[in-house]
């Protein structure tokens, strides 16, 4: 902080410093060395809710303090997975998000996030029409949490990677993604919804869709109950395309199920904050500098 430093990247992934070791970077965070910060990585950190939400006070300060001095921050690349963010510290973070409207970058799997968190992440998105990299997997969107991501999409016509492996995002959730993704998206390579509880209609509508992006290189719907008929519904769609490439297999399919073709939808409540702390630890990480 003292020696006039300009930082870029600041990477403290993989140390379990929870809230309190927010508390401990919140100064570096807020100090005139990190106005130019462009990655902020916190990876496998334990932030919690509570810890999330001081985040976004934190860079929200700092997004403020940059502003007034001639230029506000503007991340481009933002990592926290496997945090236990849920709801309250997603919410949080999207409201910075939708100021900085900068990212290129985000990677927030694992982090118990529901519909109401993702629907705020989704607002969010919508306002960073720069994105080319999302990755929510393994975060319980259901089909509420899909439609609101649906909504987000056609404003992000750099997207490049789409995650949402183990999302649950379900049948009527992988239609809406299908029809938010049927625009030209000149720059979509990968589109990930595997282990989702698609069936075959899903899965129809997600691969006619994929079969029309032509920079797509990889689509995956392993892991879903999509049966042989959903199976081959796929195939015969991508191969109509001459797009079966793309496709990765369906190896761990769930085989078909006995359930309406659009599940009835229901809102979920927010998960509560669990206001858990953990000790004060070393930490370790890295740095770069202009």
């Amino acid at each position: 902080m003292a020696s006039g430093a300009n930082l870029v990247e600041l990477d403290l992934s993989d140390n379990a410093f929870g809230p309190i070791g927010v508390q401990g970077i919140a100064d570096l965070l807020k100090h005139s060395c990190c106005f130019s910060l462009e990655e902020l990585r916190l990876n496998n950190n334990g932030l919690g809710p509570n810890g999330g939400k001081m985040l976004a006070e934190v860079l929200e300060s700092t997004y403020q303090s940059s502003k007034q001095a001639g230029k506000a921050l503007a991340l481009k690349v933002f990592v926290s997975g496997r945090g236990r963010l849920e709801n309250e510290g997603s919410i949080a973070l999207s409201e910075i998000f939708k100021k900085m409207g900068s990212l290129e970058f985000v990677s927030m799997p694992q982090n118990g996030i529901n519909p109401p968190g993702i629907t705020a992440l989704a607002q969010a998105f919508a306002l960073n029409t720069r994105l080319k990299h999302i990755n929510l997997c393994d975060n319980t969107f259901t089909s509420v949490g899909a439609r609101a991501m649906a909504k987000a999409l056609p404003k992000l016509q750099e997207l490049e990677i789409l995650n949402l492996e183990s999302c649950l995002i379900r049948t009527g959730g992988a239609k809406a993604i299908a029809k938010a993704l049927d625009n030209s998206y000149p720059k979509l390579k990968e589109i990930m919804c595997n282990f989702n509880e698609i069936n075959k209609a899903g899965a129809g509508a997600i691969a006619k869709t994929a079969a029309l992006i032509p920079s797509l290189e990889t689509l995956q719907l392993d892991g879903n109950c999509l049966g042989e008929e959903g199976q081959e519904l796929v195939m015969t769609t991508l191969e109509a395309a001459g797009r079966t490439a793309i496709i990765s297999g369906f190896d761990e399919d769930e085989g078909t199920e006995d359930e309406d073709e659009e599940e009835e939808e229901v809102e979920e409540e927010e998960v509560e904050a669990d206001g858990s702390t953990q000790s004060k630890v070393d930490v370790v990480g890295y740095v770069i500098v202009r």
